[in-house]
């Protein structure tokens, strides 16, 4: 994909669009949607503000999905002078954009039972309420008996309804659930590659392979920005799983994303990414990711040397034994004392 001005420009204006969309619709007087305002008119954040994002950011129900999207977007946009804060709100925006721990499994349950139960009384309710009204007009009011027998109808077809659609509302659902989870974690993205998080470097790089749209956009936009912010210090301090993430996207990467994927292997990623690299020098058609492979594969390589011997270093030879072989002796084993040595009498010289 070409990332060239003309094409990221229309996606963040496009974003942006989308940020001001639901910060509307977030109730009046939420104080999301007041730092966002705030935000939007070119103000500036306290530090009480940014606790309160932080706060709504963290927030793991579903109901929340909105405040949670908004907030992401504003903690990318505001100052954050103290070193914690930072921390704090970058480790915040890389859960949020893995995703795992938001999905509130329970609350999506009882949200796609809520919606089967209002489709299964809208799709019988509404034409049999159009059904009285037209009968009321032509023919006057119905007796009590009519409306018994037409009530009974409707809750008989409001279960069949339920029982109809218990599979379709619930992938219905599933989606529904999917594509807002999918705009908090695009809005964590970006505001991750305005932060420049080198530690996002592995999951930035995952994200451009996910299913929702927003998400893969979101990290296609900001991927050169994070890969850039890996330096040679972060080797060692990138999440265990990083360079897994990035040899993974490889695969799936254009020769652009490939060369910034391969710098940041080459600033720190471990020796695991020995092989992946050794593999994609030998099937890419690129000149320019074959001449960068052949520049990073030694460094990983060596990497890979290292990070062996010091295992190696660190592993004992063979297992000592069992502890309790070892620290628990029979009896029997000791060294005979005689009696008399040890059970001596108490009298003196002079008795």
């Amino acid at each position: 994909m070409n990332h060239g001005q003309g094409q990221v420009t229309p996606l963040v204006s496009r974003w942006e669009g989308i940020v001001r969309r639901h910060t509307r619709m977030l109730r009046r007087g939420s104080p999301v949607r007041e730092c966002a305002e705030t935000i939007l008119a070119g103000g500036e954040l306290d530090a009480a503000a940014c606790s309160t994002l932080l706060e709504a950011l963290t927030q793991k129900s579903g109901k929340f999905w909105r405040e949670r999207m908004v907030a992401a977007w504003c903690l990318g946009q505001c100052e954050l002078s103290p070193p914690e804060w930072r921390e704090s709100v970058t480790d915040g925006l890389r859960r949020v954009l893995k995703g795992d721990e938001f999905m509130d499994s329970g609350g999506r349950l009882w949200r796609a039972v809520k919606r089967n139960v209002i489709a299964s009384v809208a799709i019988p309710g509404i034409p049999i309420s159009v059904g009285l009204v037209l009968l009321s007009v032509i023919f006057g009011l119905p007796s009590i008996q009519d409306l018994e027998t037409i009530l009974f109808i409707g809750l008989k077809g409001s279960g069949l309804c339920f029982i109809a659609l218990m599979g379709p509302a619930a992938v219905v659902s599933g989606i529904l659930e999917d594509t807002r989870l999918g705009l908090a974690r695009a809005a964590a993205a970006r505001s991750l590659g305005e932060r420049s998080d080198p530690l996002a470097a592995g999951l930035v790089a995952r994200a451009m392979t996910d299913k929702p749209f927003e998400v893969r956009a979101a990290a296609e936009a900001v991927l050169q920005k994070v890969l850039s912010a890996v330096r040679p210090s972060d080797y060692g301090r990138l999440p265990a799983n990083a360079t897994v993430e990035l040899c993974s996207s490889l695969d799936h990467a254009s020769t652009e994303q490939s060369l910034w994927i391969l710098e940041a292997l080459r600033a720190a990623g471990t020796g695991g990414a020995a092989e992946p690299v050794r593999r994609l020098a030998e099937q890419t058609r690129s000149e320019a990711v074959l001449a960068a492979a052949a520049q990073v594969l030694p460094v990983l390589e060596e990497r890979l040397r290292l990070e062996t011997s010091a295992a190696r270093l660190l592993r004992p030879e063979e297992s000592p034994g069992e502890p309790g072989d070892i620290l628990l002796r029979p009896a029997s084993a000791a060294t005979a004392v005689p009696e008399e040595q040890l059970l001596r009498p108490s009298v003196g010289p002079d008795a």
